[in-house]
This record gives C-alpha cells, sequence and structure tokens, in this order.
C-alpha cells in the first residue's frame, strides 16, 4: 500500500512530528511504501506563492499580479 503522511507544523521536535515518525516507523515495517512532506519545514525554505509561481512558470512576482488583475470577481 502507498502512504502518504502530511505534516504542518513547524516545531522541531514537536509531538506532531514525533507521531508521525512514530507511525511512518511502524508502516515501514510492515511493507508499504511511504511517502512523507513536512510542509512546516518547507514552508521556511519556500513560500506557497513561489510554489504557485513555480507551477504556473512564471518567472517573477509582476507575472502573478498581472494574472490576478485580469481575474473577474464573482458577482
Amino acid at each position: 500500500m502507498k502512504i502518504v503522511i502530511l505534516t504542518g507544523s513547524p516545531h522541531h521536535p514537536g509531538t506532531s512530528e514525533q507521531l508521525a515518525d512514530a507511525f511512518e516507523k511502524a508502516v515501514r515495517e510492515n511493507g508499504h511504501q511511504v511517502y512523507r512532506f513536512d510542509a512546516g519545514r518547507r514552508a521556511s525554505e519556500f513560500s506557497l506563492l513561489q510554489l504557485e509561481d513555480e507551477r504556473r512558470g512564471w518567472k517573477s512576482p509582476s507575472a502573478r499580479m498581472t494574472w490576478w488583475k485580469t481575474r473577474s470577481c464573482p458577482s
């Protein structure tokens, strides 16, 4: 079975991280595949806006602003 573990706390080592560590260890011992993403740690490396810019292929924040200004507001 493939399992994704997503943590969001920036506290290292916090209780959420310790719980995820124990869960990951048990899952791997039972032969499952695990992908873990520690969003709390990644937030310090990347901002969500930078990730979205990269996904869309934008090279600068001005490209994001141009896109945002062209969006229409729902009525």
